[in-house]
């Protein structure tokens, strides 16, 4: 299939240039080092502050890791526009949404300036009531990306790190509005006629991430992602994509000996799931406080509020959600 090749190709220009830099590096590593030289990567310790990593901001940070996060959110009630089947229509007044979040993420620090990366993100959204499942269906959003990371300048205050990779993901769509309309309108089940409808999405993106340390109590995270691929909502033509994203991090270790940090940020991104009549735009806000009594472990709970736009509903939806993040740092 097309979209295979694509990303195949794309996939295997990565890993291609990945290998190209990790020989030019140990060229270089044997030309100036000595054989037995212990690899130290660079700590997560900017101008004095220790910033403590969070699923929702990617830091710049050459290290090694496992990450898992498992969240749940809802939506308070909101309007659903009416619906027709068979020249009826049915009227709902108001529904909820609910979704799961499941997220695996790996990182391997092969030289103190290069790190290579792998993600699987699973997302499931659903609706709570018979009449809102009949009109929004359920939608599952998954995909996987690797990436290579590279630590590009450093200074007491600041780091700065660039990304580049390639992703791969996929929308399943189940409508149950769609499928009975188009039944009743038909008289039969036709290959047209999709209960499941599934569209998978190739792309590359590039990234950059930094992190300034103020003191030890407080620091900033700053990122931004460019990505180009196809579109989820038409699989004909290609889009880009957009992700900004800042979080203030305060750490109560240093200065209180209080192992307790919490951070407050906002993202905003392209809708994953392609253009809608509210908008192509997510935007969210965080609020996270975290464990960081270890240098090897790392527990946080992140808690956001997300405006999300839906390509069935006129509006945004409010999501509120809490997400359970846990990452052991080697």
């Amino acid at each position: 299939m097309e979209f295979q090749a694509r990303f195949w190709n794309c996939l295997g220009s990565t890993l291609l240039a990945f290998a190209l830099a990790l020989e030019i590096a140990g060229a270089q590593d044997r030309a100036t080092e000595p054989t037995s030289a212990a690899f130290d990567p660079p700590t997560m310790t900017v101008g004095g502050h220790a910033f403590s990593p969070t699923s929702f901001m990617p830091d710049p940070f050459i290290r090694t890791f496992v990450r898992n996060s498992l969240g749940f959110g809802i939506s308070p009630e909101f309007d659903i526009p009416p619906f027709e089947v068979g020249g009826r229509e049915y009227s709902l007044k108001s529904g909820q949404l609910v979704y799961a979040l499941l997220e695996f993420e790996f990182q391997a620090a092969l030289r103190p300036w290069l790190a290579f990366g792998a993600q699987i993100t699973v997302n499931g959204r659903l609706a709570t009531e018979t009449l809102s499942l009949l009109s929004q269906g359920v939608v599952l959003i998954n995909g996987y990306r690797l990436r290579a990371l590279f630590d590009v300048a450093r200074t007491k205050n600041l780091t700065i790190a660039v990304s580049a990779g390639a992703g791969n993901g996929g929308l399943v769509d189940i409508s149950l509005a769609r499928f009975i309309t188009a039944f009743v309108d038909s008289g039969a089940i036709t290959p047209e006629n999709e209960l499941v409808s599934s569209t998978p999405s190739v792309y590359t993106f590039s990234e950059i991430r930094l992190a300034y340390g103020v003191n030890d109590l407080l620091g900033f995270l700053f990122t931004g992602e460019l990505a180009y691929g196809e579109d989820p909502a038409d699989r004909r033509s290609d889009r880009w994509f957009v992700s900004l994203g800042a979080l203030a991090d305060f750490n109560m270790n240093r200065r209180w000996g209080a192992p307790i940090g919490f951070s407050l940020g906002a993202r905003t991104k392209t809708n994953p799931t392609g253009r809608g009549e509210a908008g192509q735009n997510v935007v969210s806000f965080l609020a996270r406080v975290s464990y960081v009594g270890s240098r090897d472990f790392d527990l946080g709970v992140d808690l956001s509020y997300d405006i999300v736009p839906i390509a069935t509903l006129p509006e945004k939806v409010k999501f509120i959600s809490a997400v359970v993040d846990m990452r052991l740092i080697f």
